[in-house]
């Protein structure tokens, strides 16, 4: 779970009528949140990844490579209360999140390659949305850091400890 850190000049405000968040709030694709009182999913309503996407046209020479990125971004609220914070949360409050994002990591798990977790708090993250909630992508690919490091392990595992900088002499 990736996250980043609150500007530190947020006060507590009264909730935002229009948050489109909050708990039975409209949001902008017309559906209505339910009056969730714990955590909450729904699908992103500005996705980054789609789950049907058409098929890239052929390359026109072998260098040039590309394939379908597939995928689904959902939305996670923590919790009902706009001014609530995860450090704020009781521990009760706290392990529901900690319990959604397992059972998300375990469902989307199942069927995509990548699944990531992310919080972007605060104007410097680009999150305008001081709702308690995070951003959940799951992908039909690796991202290129963590394929990097996944090769990279899997070429260690099979190598005796030491190989890559033993001495060859």
């Amino acid at each position: 779970v990736l996250g980043a850190p609150l500007s530190p000049d947020r006060t507590a405000q009264p909730p935002d009528p229009k948050n489109p968040l909050r708990a039975g709030a409209v949001r902008s694709n017309g559906q209505r949140n339910p009056n969730y009182t714990s955590t909450y999913v729904f699908p992103n309503d500005f996705p980054a990844l789609l789950e049907r996407v058409p098929e890239p046209p052929a390359p026109d020479h072998p260098l040039f490579q590309a394939t379908q990125a597939k995928g689904t971004c959902r939305v996670m609220c923590f919790h009902p209360d706009s001014a609530m914070t995860i450090p704020l949360m009781s521990v009760k409050e706290i392990l529901a999140v900690i319990d959604e994002w397992i059972n998300q990591l375990h469902e989307l798990g199942r069927r995509y390659t990548w699944v990531q977790i992310f919080e972007n708090k605060g104007a410097i993250m680009g999150c305008s949305n001081p709702h308690p909630h995070c951003q959940i992508w799951a992908s039909s690919f690796l991202p290129n850091e963590p394929r990097i490091k996944d090769r990279y392990t899997s070429y260690n595992t099979r190598r005796p400890i030491g190989a890559v900088c033993s001495d060859p002499a």
